[in-house]
């Protein structure tokens, strides 16, 4: 009975250790600062266009009347605290000021201040016009939410290369805050969950599994800025690609957290990503 006693508590001093590791120590805070850069660089060309059409956004003239607002709202899912900005004035500074900020924290400069200003601004925004919103929105708010908890501007800040100050290669594990680390974990588990949430969700349409769904997303002009038609001579490709859509986001949890593959589907998850830039 004692060795039993002994065996479980050995196993669960396994399982606390393994916890504590995992979520709060330090974190290699070089790959968080190339995070914020790269996430800050591309929410900021993705609306930039919002800022060039601001009045059918934002403004009161545009798609959702500020006395429209609260009847779009789902609610069943209503949180009863929706705070936006009902001026179209205060609506077009704010957006200049979250562009600005983006560049900002692109740039290396504020941190989780600059970080938590990101996302109250997003909020308003989100709140603002629901019509409008869609995966990038749902997205940067997860982003900016986990980096307001996290020391993400050690490196990659553009002060450091007017200044002529690099940092040491290869990039030393800091001791960063505990905080830090957890913001960190949820940005990976976010992704994991997301890949295999999208994968799911592909699994219940029916182009998915014969083998069209690609060809459906090619031919939709409101999509994609090229004309794809030639395509329909390779069929074998279409099929392809969609498979390998299908199989890459289902399983990429097991593919980003298993060592030997993890690499492959970093580089496969680049090259994915790039050709949804260039085609859609």
């Amino acid at each position: 009975m004692r060795t039993i006693l002994n065996s479980l508590l050995n196993d669960a001093k396994s399982v606390l250790k393994f916890w504590n590791q995992f979520w709060f120590a330090p974190v290699d805070l070089s790959v968080v600062s190339l995070f914020r850069m790269c996430v800050c660089t591309v929410l900021f060309f993705c609306y930039i266009e919002r800022q060039w059409n601001i009045e059918t956004y934002y403004f009161d003239s545009g798609y959702l009347p500020v006395s429209e607002i609260e009847v779009s709202v789902d609610k069943t899912y209503n949180p009863g605290f929706q705070p936006y900005l009902s001026s179209d004035t205060a609506n077009f500074y704010a957006h200049l000021l979250f562009l600005g900020l983006l560049l900002a924290m692109a740039a290396g400069f504020g941190g989780r201040k600059t970080a938590w200003l990101l996302f109250i601004l997003h909020m308003l925004f989100v709140n603002r016009n629901r019509m409008v919103n869609y995966g990038v929105d749902i997205y940067a708010t997860f982003w900016f939410l986990y980096l307001c908890l996290i020391d993400s501007t050690k490196y990659f800040r553009l002060d450091s290369w007017w200044k002529k100050t690099k940092p040491v290669k290869p990039f030393p594990v800091l001791e960063s805050d505990w905080v830090s680390t957890v913001g960190f974990r949820l940005i990976q588990i976010q992704l994991l969950v997301a890949y295999a949430y999208t994968g799911m969700e592909k699994l219940k349409g029916q182009t998915w599994w014969n083998g069209t769904a690609v060809w459906t997303t090619l031919m939709n002009p409101q999509i994609t800025p090229w004309d794809f038609s030639w395509m329909k001579d390779f069929p074998l490709v279409i099929a392809t690609l969609t498979y390998v859509t299908l199989i890459y986001e289902v399983y990429a949890p097991v593919g980003f957290v298993w060592p030997k593959t993890r690499k492959y589907f970093v580089m496969y998850g680049m090259m994915f990503h790039f050709m949804i830039g260039a085609m859609m």
